[in-house]
């Protein structure tokens, strides 16, 4: 919870989080892994239907039917896993929906999307492993947080 607190306050350094980021990246080549696209469907945008839909020469309609459901939310998404995940690689890679482009998120500040960002560790390897990464880099500077006096 320290780290939590810790991570939802503008504490934190985040040019040293990103060069984490960066180094966990480069270890981790996700082609090894597909959770995401085996547990996680993106919510497709109007803009991604019909650029994917165009690619793939089938109509708008043919393509929801075949790809996509409803989730709780009523959002338009890829049913589980992606269908377009062939040996933990994306099909429509260059084409890939923007939700999927954007994942892990690791490029926007965390102090806002911990929730999020902690959810997304439970599937993702880089996640994880930046999060733990973190909790070492910045032990100090949470216990110092923690404790202002000492």
């Amino acid at each position: 919870m320290r780290f939590w607190r810790f991570l939802k306050t503008d504490e934190l350094d985040q040019k040293r989080f990103k060069k984490i980021v960066k180094e966990v990246e480069k270890k981790i080549d996700c082609t090894k892994c597909g959770n995401c696209c085996k547990e996680m469907s993106p919510v497709l945008t109007l803009e991604d239907i019909e650029r994917i839909s165009k690619k793939l020469k089938i109509s708008k309609g043919d393509f929801l039917k075949k790809y996509t459901e409803r989730n709780e939310d009523k959002d338009i998404v890829f049913k589980l896993p992606c269908p377009f995940l062939q040996n933990n690689k994306c099909s429509i890679y260059e084409i890939r929906p923007k939700e999927c482009k954007e994942f892990p998120h690791l490029d926007k500040d965390i102090s806002f999307r911990c929730h999020q960002f902690f959810s997304n560790a439970e599937i993702c390897p880089i996640v994880f492993n930046v999060l733990e990464n973190a909790k070492e880099e910045f032990l100090e500077d949470i216990y110092d947080f923690e404790n202002p006096e000492v």
